[in-house]
């Protein structure tokens, strides 16, 4: 045998969960970042609302000829409804407790 041969180092394993213990359970730190998180994940979707809704209302007023139907309340409206229902969820959800 070759003496500078080794086993490779088996990882250590963890226990598993304790049945007793509830996994819903977070620490104060883990619940303010998923408060941030959350925020964070509404503004991106507000921003990216806001920067398409512009474009599409530059397509539909911008580029349009006089007398055509314009089209862009309909997106905006739908999506609009969304964001708000997101920020809703988001700032009076976080009030329970």
């Amino acid at each position: 045998m070759n003496d500078s041969f080794s086993e490779p180092a088996t990882p250590p394993v963890s226990p598993p969960p304790d049945p007793q213990q509830s996994s819903t359970i977070t620490t104060e730190a883990e619940q303010k970042e998923k408060k941030r998180d959350a925020k964070r994940g509404f503004l991106i979707h507000l921003i990216i609302y806001v920067l398409v809704i512009a474009g599409l209302t530059y397509l539909d007023y911008g580029r349009s000829t006089e007398g055509e139907g314009h089209w862009v309340q309909w997106p905006a409206a739908g999506w609009g409804i969304g964001v708000f229902f997101h920020g809703l969820g988001l700032f009076l959800g976080s009030r329970k407790k």
